[in-house]
């Protein structure tokens, strides 16, 4: 995250209240904000607060409803994908579905931590997450339908150092057969990988010239891993 002395997070706001309105608009444009989100949050309203005069100056982001017995029954999940949060830096979503794990420059150019769990039972349709300044990324409990641009898109955080991959279905594709994935990682300034219990992980490259600690566990079936000593040649990532 950005240096505390220079970006100042005026309190954390709880939007059960805020986000009933229609239209946010707080006139102090020298402040940094943090929103910690505790109910479920609609598309129209991510897309509210992103549009009001809040969301270009939102530095922090968490979304962990405390009613989650539910089990996602009634509620939607939102996306990412058509929203913009110029200054956010640290983004956790926690039991609360969403529809792709869809984040780029486009949408968070500064995000440097993204912490993603208990999407609930449905599969994310696809995972693209292509970020110049991503640090740290921790997935868990999470399924994806198509899971075919997860390495290549990881491979565009160029200064990621931080990666856990815990309990992740990979190919969740309806009325198809299951099949498994391959995956390449390329993580030039990766320093620590934990990767455990991914099911469909067939096999995996990993090129981390970085490495400090790696911790590697198989889900129910076994895992071919191969440890790259250069980039290959011709991976377009």
């Amino acid at each position: 995250m950005a240096d505390s002395r220079n970006i100042l997070i005026d309190c954390a706001l709880v939007l059960h209240d805020l986000l009933s309105n229609t239209s946010i608009e707080i006139d102090r444009p020298h402040i940094r904000y943090g929103l910690i989100i505790t109910i479920q949050l609609h598309q129209s309203q991510l897309e509210g607060l992103a549009a009001s005069s809040i969301g270009p100056r939102v530095v922090f982001i968490e979304i962990n409803p405390v009613d989650n017995d539910y089990l996602f029954a009634d509620t939607l999940p939102i996306d990412f994908n058509f929203v913009l949060f110029p200054l956010l830096e640290v983004l956790i979503i926690s039991n609360h579905p969403i529809l792709c794990l869809h984040l780029t420059a486009e949408q968070t150019p500064a995000l440097e931590c993204l912490h993603v769990e208990e999407t609930g039972p449905l599969p994310l349709e696809y995972f693209l997450v292509e970020l110049p300044q991503l640090k740290t990324l921790t997935i868990k409990s999470v399924s994806i339908a198509d899971s075919k641009r997860f390495g290549s898109s990881l491979s565009r955080c160029p200064l990621l150092e931080y990666l856990t991959i815990n309990t992740i279905w990979f190919n969740q594709l309806r009325y198809q057969p299951v099949a498994g994935t391959n995956q390449t990682l390329l993580l030039p300034a990766c320093r620590e990988v934990d990767i455990r219990k991914c099911e469909r992980l067939k096999f995996l490259k990993l090129w981390v010239p970085r490495l400090r600690e790696i911790t590697l566990q198989p889900g129910s079936e076994f895992i071919k891993v191969n440890m790259l000593n250069r980039r290959p040649t011709g991976f377009n990532a």
